[in-house]
């Protein structure tokens, strides 16, 4: 039986572990932390369990929401969420990707026109920058269109981007045509990937071909927010045999007779192949003393606000995407009343994120900002009345990492030096993936 270690603990690394126990291998999972699921892990404020941003599951392929649902069994509550995309003079209910339908009739045609050419165009030179991707997928009308979201998003201009910055976007689809029109070029399947219509009344109406098991469109954990993913995945883990090495630093990899050998300081542990499921960068660090990638990536910064609130100030939505570069915030979001952390007094939690970065007015004295973002979030519609006084701020200094035009051909000359040294016996997945179901499509296609 092959046996594999995979190092890092998030959501990526359960994902795999899972997949490598259902293909019959042996598995250990290494996390330094104390807990499953990095990130995804909920904190405690106001006897509520807190998450870092908005978290839900997505119900678009039933193999994937087989996985969730073993993970969590029974513990899961069904979410109709309703949502919105916030432009810069106007807000649209079942969109969470730009929409660009206030464009005169002249510059609609020109769009179309364009597009059609994108999508009809034979393969061309591969893409160099993030606009390229926007330019080959969408023509140049709407790619100069999303210009203004993505330096909201990712701090950084388009061209100033990889093309693999491209799948951390929302930007596969857009909206620029009446929707009579859009119903009608949908029917094209590359016409399809390209263009979006909100969604009304059928939330599972774009994925029945792929979504027969349950009845939903999202879902999440039952109790203790996204921590109860984590502690249930730990648990489901371990039922299905694999091997959990929690709170373990790696500190060395070595080749020994045909097999790897991994030294936890002073514990070794001997396996045929190692995965690592963190950015790659650090295991060139651990090797080598040394990371490449250092500068070839942009971390994005965030500030979380938290709102302790009664549940009845808390308006309909369960999240926007505001791709307005005339607001802060980014995405606000009720996970503390989609979620039901809701105290016995009624009292819950939203998180407003604002995108920004570390030499910004708001990242050094985000207090002084709580305000505003509270009153862009009422005048959107997510809370309403005056800004609470119980409310905390977490500042994360990374979260989105898109890199850089040049990452890539530095990370495969990493990855190919991995692969000389170890006789390709240690492995590391791709980091560019941000939703869960990009991730876990991510890992499969990479098994594949």
């Amino acid at each position: 039986m092959m046996h594999w270690a995979v190092v890092g603990g998030g959501f990526r690394g359960i994902v795999t572990a899972i997949l490598l126990r259902q293909r019959g291998c042996a598995v250990t999972l290494i996390e330094k932390a104390a807990h499953l699921g990095g990130l995804l892990y909920s904190g405690d404020w106001e006897g509520l369990y807190i998450d870092r941003g908005a978290h839900l599951f997505d119900n678009v392929d039933d193999h994937i929401t087989q996985m969730m649902h073993d993970i969590l069994g029974q513990e899961i509550v069904p979410v109709d969420v309703r949502y919105a995309a916030v432009m810069a003079d106007r807000k649209v209910d079942g969109l969470a990707v730009p929409d660009f339908t206030s464009l005169s009739e002249e510059t609609k045609r020109r769009a179309l026109f364009e597009l059609m050419n994108a999508v009809a165009a034979p393969e061309g030179p591969a893409a160099v920058t993030l606009k390229d991707v926007y330019d080959q997928r969408f023509g140049k009308t709407l790619s100069d269109l999303l210009d203004g979201p993505t330096r909201k998003m990712l701090r950084a201009e388009p061209r100033d981007l990889a093309p693999e910055s491209f799948i951390s976007t929302p930007f596969q689809r857009l909206r620029f045509l009446d929707d009579s029109v859009t119903e009608i070029l949908k029917k094209s399947p590359d016409l399809d990937d390209v263009i979006a219509l909100p969604v009304k009344n059928d939330p599972l109406r774009h994925y029945k071909n792929s979504v027969s098991l349950y009845p939903h469109r999202n879902y999440y954990p039952l109790k203790k927010g996204m921590r109860q993913f984590c502690e249930q995945a730990a648990d489901y883990l371990r039922k299905i045999g694999v091997d959990l090495r929690i709170e373990t630093g790696l500190s060395g990899i070595a080749k020994h007779d045909g097999k790897l050998t991994l030294d936890f300081g002073g514990e070794a542990l001997a396996c045929d192949r190692l995965l690592w499921a963190s950015p790659v960068g650090g295991l060139a660090g651990l090797l080598w003393g040394e990371n490449p990638l250092m500068g070839w990536a942009t971390p994005v910064p965030m500030l979380m606000y938290y709102y302790l609130v009664p549940q009845d100030r808390v308006g309909p939505y369960a999240y926007m995407h505001d791709f307005s570069e005339q607001h802060l915030l980014f995405r606000p979001s009720a996970i503390g009343r989609y979620g039901g952390q809701i105290r016995e007094d009624g009292m819950t939690y939203v998180c407003l994120e604002v995108v920004t970065d570390r030499d910004s007015a708001e990242w050094n004295d985000p207090d002084a900002f709580a305000e505003r973002v509270w009153q862009e979030a009422a005048d959107l519609g997510v809370v309403e009345g005056p800004c609470p006084e119980t409310r905390m701020v977490h500042a994360m200094p990374v979260t989105y990492v898109p890199p850089k035009p040049g990452f890539t051909q530095r990370r495969d000359a990493l990855m190919t030096r991995l692969q000389q040294e170890f006789d390709g016996r240690v492995h590391a997945l791709e980091q560019h993936a941000f939703s869960k179901t990009d991730i876990q499509e991510a890992i499969e296609l990479w098994m594949q």
